[in-house]
């Protein structure tokens, strides 16, 4: 709570990741929520983030896992998505960030399960393979 007594404002990474939950995963009708938020789209919002700004991308995504990597809905739609996306684009620095992540959070190893490899060099594959251990 502030001074005034009023909520701490939400982080933008924290909010985006939640509204790509209830936008992405549990296919929110409503898009109310992201609108007052200031996001047309909160998956469009994520992927504009992967292709500018790598880093603050997979900040999202190891929110979303953190906060709902247990439903495996989530992993599987984070690995195959976003996830992916991150690896394919920005391949060494996502794969260094996620060897830091995973021993931390089982979501970061259960959504790598659902990321395609085959577009990835080899380097990367094995290092890939062997976090998914």
């Amino acid at each position: 709570m502030t001074e005034r007594g009023t909520p701490e404002p939400v982080p933008l990474a924290t909010l985006l990741a939640d509204l790509w939950v209830r936008a992405d995963v549990d296919r929110e009708a409503s898009r109310a929520p992201w609108l007052a938020a200031g996001f047309d789209d909160p998956a469009e919002a994520l992927y504009d983030l992967v292709r500018d700004e790598p880093e603050r991308a997979l900040e999202v995504v190891v929110l979303i896992l953190e906060r709902h990597g247990q439903r495996a809905e989530v992993r599987e739609r984070v690995g195959a998505g976003p996830l992916q996306a991150l690896l394919r684009g920005h391949a060494a620095r996502t794969i260094d960030a996620l060897e830091r992540a995973a021993p931390r959070l089982a979501g970061v190893r259960g959504a790598l399960e659902f990321v395609i490899d085959a577009r990835l060099d080899d380097g990367v594959r094995r290092r890939l393979r062997a976090l998914r251990r």
